[in-house]
């Protein structure tokens, strides 16, 4: 008993140290970030309009509606509120992203290392600056409840750990829908052993209901899905998807060259151009001290830990599940921009934590 609770005590330690991580690495910048591109506008609306009309500026997104405007009755005009807000969000969606893998019985040494992987990807750039992107994170955030509540009802069967899930989900969705595929693809694989329990059998029908129930909704209520009755569209898209004359550049739909060119090999680019431009001195004094200092949680916590099982191979088959799962929203909508940084790189935050749970089994595999 002992020996768990220290245990326990170390995963604490471990997930509230990820999340110190995050908010060190916004040190430099958080209290220089400004409104951006469509913040403007929301603002000028909630200034001139108040609550009128407000969840038909974001129509099938309700949640990312009353978010927004909470925001601006909490800090109007001063954007540091805004920023720290959605840093909070970040740094419990890592905690949260290692807390769920160490349940998942994935070691603590590697489930940090994703943590630590995933708050330095590019792909969580944009959420980070653009506040009308931050209703990512917080969809990220709930979903990440939900699978925790998901696990817990696998493992003990509590009802309110069912509803709990479902009630994660639906503020997911109804925040940003890119999550959805995760939510439901997790319970499908989680519960699958207890199929023949109805309780079980009743969680993943009524997720896969709701998540049927939004992407009605958000094609009747927002027209943004386009119209799905298109066969042609999606024939297309399915030879976008393994097109090798794909240009992320300048087209926008799935393909699998661009989602590793992308998430992967410009990652790896741009993590190598940082570390010259930090050894040769181009970074302010800020940047330099946020570096060594999350160098050092890092190694602190990581020396702490032991290195999980011998093989990487569930940690990595994890990885691409998630990975894939995180893109699945655009085969029903065929249209995603991929971009290494930047505003179109809001919509790869779903993959996002796939590409931790790949980055970190393939170093030894490698």
């Amino acid at each position: 008993m002992r020996s768990q609770d220290a245990a326990s005590r170390e995963v604490v330690r471990d997930a509230l140290c990820l999340a110190a991580i995050a908010c060190v690495s916004a040190i430099p910048s958080v209290a220089k970030l400004g409104f951006y591109s469509d913040d403007w506008g929301l603002l000028a609306r909630y200034h001139f309009h108040g609550s009128a009309d407000l969840f038909g500026i974001f129509p099938g997104r309700p949640v990312q509606a009353a978010h927004s405007f909470l925001l601006y009755r909490l800090f109007e005009l001063q954007p540091l509120g805004y920023h720290l807000v959605n840093l909070a969000v970040i740094a419990a969606a890592v905690a949260l992203l290692y807390a769920l893998l160490v349940r998942l019985k994935i070691g603590r040494f590697e489930a940090f290392a994703v943590g630590l992987v995933f708050v330095l990807l590019p792909q969580l750039s944009t959420v980070r600056v653009w506040i009308a992107a931050s209703q990512v994170p917080l969809s990220m955030t709930f979903a990440l409840l939900s699978l925790h509540a998901q696990l817990t009802f696998a493992r003990i069967g509590k009802p309110t750990a069912a509803i709990a899930a479902f009630a994660a989900a639906a503020l997911s969705i109804a925040a940003y829908e890119i999550f959805a595929p995760l939510i439901v693809g997790f319970a499908l694989v989680l519960l699958w052993p207890q199929r023949r329990d109805r309780r079980a059998i009743f969680l993943v029908s009524a997720l896969g209901t709701l998540i049927l129930a939004a992407v009605l909704y958000k094609v009747i209520a927002s027209g943004r899905a386009g119209p799905i009755a298109e066969p042609e569209r999606y024939l297309q898209g399915a030879y976008r998807l393994v097109s090798p004359a794909y240009d992320w550049r300048v087209d926008s739909s799935l393909n699998l060259s661009a989602a590793v060119e992308v998430h992967l090999w410009l990652t790896f680019k741009g993590w190598g151009t940082a570390l010259v431009d930090l050894v040769s001195g181009k970074f302010s004094f800020a940047a330099v001290i946020a570096a060594s200092v999350i160098a050092l949680l890092g190694y602190w916590r990581m020396s702490a830990a032991r290195v999980g099982p011998a093989s990487p191979l569930p940690l990595l088959l994890l990885g691409v599940a998630a990975f894939a799962l995180g893109h699945a929203t655009f085969l029903l909508v065929p249209s995603i921009l991929f971009s290494p940084t930047g505003m179109a790189n809001r919509v790869l935050v779903a993959g996002a934590d796939g590409v931790g749970m790949i980055i970190v089994p393939a170093i030894p595999l490698l």
